[in-house]
């Protein structure tokens, strides 16, 4: 792939993740590695460290999960994009629709991401 492409495909292939990030934990080339558990944005979570066995356009990224023990959903997460340097990002406000329950409000450091009118649909 041309170095062009992939710069500009990068930023496109994560924002999905920001919606359907758990749903792609199942994906081929993902691997979980537990962590124990750690208090993280003043509850403590579970914590699993995610990355991908050379798969995707950015293999060597990496993403701890805190999840939360009660409800099991994602809390929150740190990206890691390289060694020794993240971001945290907050996982809230999930709402149930057709079927799944889904995070629809986000921040990382000062950006947040707000998902409104959410509304999953079958196509049968």
């Amino acid at each position: 792939m041309p170095p062009s492409l992939f710069r500009a495909r990068r930023p496109d292939h994560r924002d999905s993740y920001w919606l359907l990030a758990p749903l792609k934990f199942k994906d081929r080339g993902i691997q979980f590695k537990a962590e124990g558990r750690k208090t993280i944005d003043g509850a403590e979570c579970e914590v699993l460290l995610l990355s991908f066995d050379q798969v995707g356009l950015t293999p060597n990224d990496q993403y701890r999960l805190y999840i939360d023990p009660a409800t099991k959903l994602l809390a929150s997460w740190d990206y890691i994009s390289e060694p020794g340097k993240s971001k945290h990002g907050t996982w809230e406000n999930y709402q149930k629709s057709g079927g799944l329950t889904l995070a629809t409000e986000h921040k990382m450091d000062e950006v947040e991401i707000k998902i409104l009118n959410l509304k999953v649909t079958s196509s049968q």
